[in-house]
């Protein structure tokens, strides 16, 4: 199998990473797999060599201001959506077609549906994909909750990811959709298609048992701040619900932590920006509880899979905790409007015992339907046909 990754699942900082990384291991226990992923950052080459037959680091394209610009003043001409515009197809495409010999039969893993541009449209293997999400849909929900003219930008994007997805979608044999949610969704918009349920999941054996820390009095926020709906959920967050939560609790901090989370523009003395973590328990243990505030849908949700895993309850926007088969009373609070979000959260402040038995509960949860030994064999069983 070649396994296309938008970018180098090593080492395993965001949910995407997660994600990947370990349906690279899965894979690897029933056939080769050759990985050809785009750098993004720090690359971690020693624990590839673990589960890759092979591997390739795509150079990225160039990410400079001058470099972005350039990029949106062509967007008008250019028919592949912004969202993936970043990427070195042709670098992708070069390695994938000088493979040895051995590959000519192979199955083709496509982590996103942007990497479809780099397989020839002649190309008879069969091609699997992993749909994180429905990228359209969460151009589509930018576009509406966007101010003007901000908006009209998103509407352009997601009219060109529309296009591409009816255009390209059909070329997988297989898809992978994160929820039973999302594979409505997908039938919904695309019509017929061989799709299956791969939920996220984690190696429950990382992640020890903590208990929400009622000293610090810490509000926790994780994920890549590179990643536009977390700006927006964290900004709707601080601007809409925090304030509301002072006011009951003048103690309360925010800790934001995760990939560009340093690079944010954050004014106030309540919010710490810690930067990127390498053990989630780090984080987590200063933690009261965890939230998830976004806006905008899409994205992996392992900010509250990891929160959860840990034992530490998660408040969330509907948008936040989309396609999750866990329970209010399994430690995830789902919350339809600021003052129903800062009421939890007060909530949460002032039970401690409350707290503490949603967090151990939400552990279960994962334990039960999100662990790595669930996903994998979810996996082998969907694809094993592909593979024969």
């Amino acid at each position: 199998m070649a396994l296309l990754s938008h970018f180098f699942p090593f080492p395993s900082q965001v949910g995407a990473q997660i994600r990947t990384s370990l349906i690279l291991k899965a894979l690897s226990s029933v056939t080769d797999v050759v990985l050809i992923g785009q750098e993004c950052g720090e690359t971690d080459l020693s624990e590839a060599k673990k589960y890759c037959k092979n591997f390739f680091v795509v150079k990225s394209l160039s990410r400079s201001i001058f470099s972005n610009i350039a990029r949106r003043l062509k967007e008008p001409f250019v028919a592949f959506p912004a969202s993936g515009r970043h990427l070195n197809i042709k670098q992708f495409k070069k390695i994938l077609y000088s493979l040895p010999k051995d590959y000519d039969d192979a199955v083709i893993w496509l982590e996103a549906l942007w990497l479809m541009k780099a397989v020839n449209k002649n190309d008879e293997r069969k091609i699997v994909l992993d749909q994180h999400n429905i990228d359209s849909e969460v151009l589509k929900r930018r576009y509406k909750n966007g101010a003007f003219p901000i908006n009209l930008l998103y509407y352009n994007d997601f009219l060109k990811q529309k296009w591409y997805e009816k255009e390209n979608i059909k070329r997988a044999s297989k898809i992978f959709s994160v929820s039973p949610d999302e594979k409505e969704k997908h039938i919904e918009l695309f019509g017929d298609l061989d799709i299956d349920v791969l939920p996220n999941g984690v190696e429950i054996e990382k992640y020890p048992l903590l208990f929400p820390n009622y000293k610090e009095k810490t509000i926790t926020m994780t994920g890549d701040f590179g990643y536009i709906p977390n700006v927006e959920g964290l900004n709707y967050f601080l601007r809409e619900i925090f304030k509301g939560v002072k006011k009951e609790i003048k103690d309360a901090k925010v800790l934001v932590a995760g990939k560009n989370s340093k690079s944010l523009k954050i004014n106030n003395e309540d919010v710490v920006l810690y930067g990127e973590f390498k053990d989630p328990a780090e984080i987590f243990k200063r933690t009261t509880f965890s939230i998830a505030p976004i806006l905008t849908g899409g994205g992996s949700r392992y900010k509250i899979i990891e929160s959860l895993a840990l034992g530490i309850p998660v408040v969330s926007t509907p948008e936040g905790a989309e396609g999750l088969n866990i329970k209010e009373s399994e430690g995830l609070f789902v919350a339809k409007d600021p003052k129903e979000f800062a009421d939890k959260m007060i909530k949460l402040f002032l039970n401690e015992e409350m707290a503490q038995k949603a967090g151990a509960k939400g552990r279960k949860a994962i334990e039960e339907n999100y662990s790595f030994d669930a996903v994998e064999k979810s996996l082998i069983n969907s694809i094993s046909d592909i593979l024969n």
